[in-house]
């Protein structure tokens, strides 16, 4: 995988531009076109209540207006920028919608976005909005966490349940971040009891590990009743600089988002998240 279109969401926060900043580089080394996005969602009225077009345009207009400078700004801040192209998205809808709609009009290959720290456990490393995305989205992201500014590794996690994976093409990415950090790939499978892993599983650990047969990696099993603790405890333990997960619909991603994890370990885990899709 060598990104030529790389979409970043930008809300024009420090979190937003140390995820630019990375996709900057990445751009620069793939030769890579940049499409910057900006969303602002406005409750707009009923079309039938009296007036209601004319309290929404000047919203709107003011929208443009003060993006634009937002814009002006950052490109005067970033001179890096004058290095590669970029397109400017602007958009009327929530952050998730504009997403959506990028992804149809242009062929994205990876999305890179920031992630800031919410009140609830798992949102503190992956973010609201980043949630919604990843779920969502049918290509890859790399979420950046807002103590990141630049892309260095030597230990990438590779969260896997270890269930089919009809495409092992999709762990391309994974191949392409290790390769660029020159990063040993560790990948774990986290259960309720190591004596219950199936021949299934264990063929299928083969199959991956013939697949990353050109990267460094190792595979480890980690016993824990609960998914994101052994997560988490995986992360800090072995001193991950980077972590991948394969979430399936109706799966992996949604027993992830559903469980819970101490505020202790959450807080002090702050390192890159690549999301790989189905």
């Amino acid at each position: 995988m060598k990104p030529q279109n790389i979409l970043v969401p930008l809300d024009f926060s420090n979190c937003s531009k140390n995820a630019l900043k990375i996709a900057i580089g990445l751009a620069r080394n793939n030769h890579a076109t940049l499409y910057l996005l900006n969303a602002i969602h406005i409750a707009t009225p009923y079309v039938d209540v009296t007036g209601g077009h004319s309290l929404v345009e000047p919203v709107i207009e003011d929208y443009e207006k003060r993006v634009e400078k937002e814009f002006d700004t950052l490109i005067k801040e970033f001179i890096l920028l004058r290095d590669v192209d970029y397109v400017i998205k602007k958009y009327v809808c929530t952050v998730s919608d504009a997403i959506e709609m990028c992804l149809k009009e242009e062929k994205i290959d990876i999305i890179i976005m920031g992630t800031k720290g919410s009140h609830s456990t798992l949102e503190k490393f992956i973010g609201g909005v980043s949630a919604d995305v990843i779920s969502q989205v049918n290509v890859p992201v790399l979420l950046i966490p807002e103590n990141i500014s630049s892309l260095q590794a030597n230990r990438i996690g590779f969260a896997a349940d270890f269930e089919n994976m009809e495409d092992l093409g999709k762990l391309e990415p994974l191949i392409y971040f290790a390769q660029l950090t020159k990063a040993e790939i560790q990948i774990f499978n986290v259960t309720e009891n190591v004596g219950d892993i199936s021949f299934e599983k264990s063929r299928q650990s083969l199959k991956i590990s013939n697949y990353l047969k050109d990267v460094d990696h190792t595979f480890h099993t980690i016993e824990d009743q609960k998914v994101v603790h052994g997560i988490f405890d995986f992360i800090k333990d072995h001193n991950l600089d980077m972590m991948a997960m394969y979430p399936r619909k109706h799966g992996f991603l949604e027993r992830l988002l559903s469980d819970s994890v101490t505020k202790k370990i959450a807080m002090s885990v702050h390192i890159p998240l690549l999301s790989i899709h189905e």
